[in-house]
C-alpha cells in the first residue's frame, strides 16, 4: 500500500503543469538547501520532510528537472535508511525522467541506486540485469560502476572477484579525492577480509574508512562502519571491543536508522 502511494505521488510529481510561479522558487530552493544540511548531519527524518516540502513546491513550477532531482534525493534519504523498496520506486522514476530530459549521466547514476536497492533485497539477477544494460553504454562515472560489480560479486560469494575490483579503483579514487567514496571502498573490502577470517585487515580497513569519513561531508555514515568494526571484534572474539563499538555505533546512528541488537553481533554473522 505504502508503495502504490508512492507510486501514485511520482505520477503525479511528473506530469504536474503549474504555471510559472516566482514566490516558489526562492522556497523549493530553501527547502533543498535544509534537505542537504540536514542529510550530510545524519538527520535523515528531517531531510525526508524538507525533500518532499520541496518537492511539492517544485510541481508548481515548470522546472522538470528540478523535480527529478527531488525524487532522486528522497530515494537516496530511503536508501539511508535502509527502506530499500521506497528507494527503489523514487529512483526509478527519477532514471525514467532523466532519461526523457536527455540527461543520461545523471539517469546512470539513477540506474546504479536501482541496481543496488535490488542487490540489497537480495534480487541479485535483478542487479546484474540494470548493470548489463549500463554497463553495456559506457555511460557514468567508471569507479561508481564498478564499485556496484563488486558488490554483485560480493552478494554472489565471488569474494576474490570483488575484492579484485575494489582495489582496481583505490588509486583512481585518491587522485580525484574522492573521500566518500573511499571510506564506502574501505568498509566493502573490509568485509571481504572479515569474510575470510583476517580480522587484523579488517580492523585496519575500516579504520581506514573512518579517516576518510573525517574528512568527508558525509559523516553520519560513521555508525555502519563502527558496527563493522563491532562485528569485526566479536568474529576475533574481543567480546569486551566489540560491545564498545556496537554502544559508539548506536550513538551514531542517523534518527530512524535501525541499529542490530548486539547478541547478533555476538554470533560473528557476515556483513556487507
Amino acid at each position: 500500500m505504502v508503495a502504490r502511494k508512492i507510486l501514485l505521488f511520482i505520477v503525479l510529481f511528473c506530469i504536474g503543469c503549474g504555471g510559472t510561479k516566482s514566490r516558489f522558487r526562492n522556497d523549493a530552493s530553501t527547502f533543498g538547501r535544509k534537505a542537504y544540511a540536514a542529510f550530510i548531519t545524519g538527520n535523515l527524518t528531517n531531510a525526508l520532510v524538507y525533500y518532499n516540502k520541496g518537492a511539492m513546491l517544485a510541481g508548481k513550477l515548470d522546472n522538470p528537472l528540478q523535480k527529478t532531482h527531488y525524487l532522486f534525493n528522497i530515494g537516496r534519504v530511503y536508501f539511508e535508511l535502509e527502506h530499500y523498496d521506497s528507494a527503489e520506486i523514487f529512483f526509478s522514476g527519477a532514471e525514467g525522467a532523466l532519461l526523457l530530459l536527455g540527461d543520461t549521466l545523471s539517469a546512470s547514476g539513477a540506474a546504479g541506486y536501482v541496481a543496488l536497492c535490488k542487490l540489497y533485497q537480495d534480487d541479485i539477477p535483478g542487479a546484474q540485469t540494470v548493470f548489463s544494460t549500463w554497463a553495456g553504454r559506457g555511460i557514468g562515472e567508471r569507479h561508481f560502476w564498478t564499485t556496484i560489480e563488486a558488490r554483485i560479486a560480493r552478494y554472489a560469494k565471488q569474494l576474490d572477484e570483488s575484492e579484485r575490483l575494489l582495489e582496481s579503483i583505490v588509486l583512481s579514487g585518491r587522485k580525484k579525492k574522492e573521500l566518500f567514496g573511499l571510506a564506502l571502498n574501505s568498509y566493502y573490502r573490509a568485509s571481504i577480509r572479515c569474510a575470510k577470517k583476517d580480522y587484523h585487515g579488517a580492523k585496519v580497513l575500516l579504520h581506514e574508512a573512518l579517516q576518510y569519513l573525517d574528512i568527508s561531508p558525509e559523516q553520519f555514515r560513521r555508525w555502519k562502519i563502527l558496527l563493522g568494526l563491532s562485528t569485526v571484534e566479536f568474529c576475533a572474539g574481543n567480546s569486551e571491543k566489540g560491545a564498545f563499538y556496537h554502544a559508539r555505533a548506536q550513538e551514531c546512528a542517523p534518527v530512524g536508522v535501525q541499529i542490530p541488537a548486539l547478541h547478533t553481533l555476538s554470533t560473528c554473522p557476515d556483513f556487507f
